[in-house]
């Protein structure tokens, strides 16, 4: 079973909790939570011309109010 050690990232290095101890030498893996996904798909937005349309259209729909009887 798998350890969990919790801690904030600075610059290149991970400090740990209080009381979150790793032996020294230690081979660890760091796995982000999913909303850090996005992340990795960056690069490709970076080449898209009609990204700023694109960005602009998600946001003019989610931010539109929608009148209605139930509203």
């Amino acid at each position: 079973m798998a350890r969990v050690a919790r801690g904030k990232v600075k610059g290149h290095i991970v400090e740990l909790e209080p009381g979150a101890t790793l032996p020294d030498g230690a081979i660890v893996t760091v796995r982000l939570s999913s909303k850090e996904s996005w992340l990795k798909h960056a690069g490709v937005w970076a080449d898209w011309k009609d990204v700023d349309t694109v960005v602009q259209e998600i946001y003019q729909a989610r931010t539109t109010k929608i009148e209605g009887p139930d509203m």
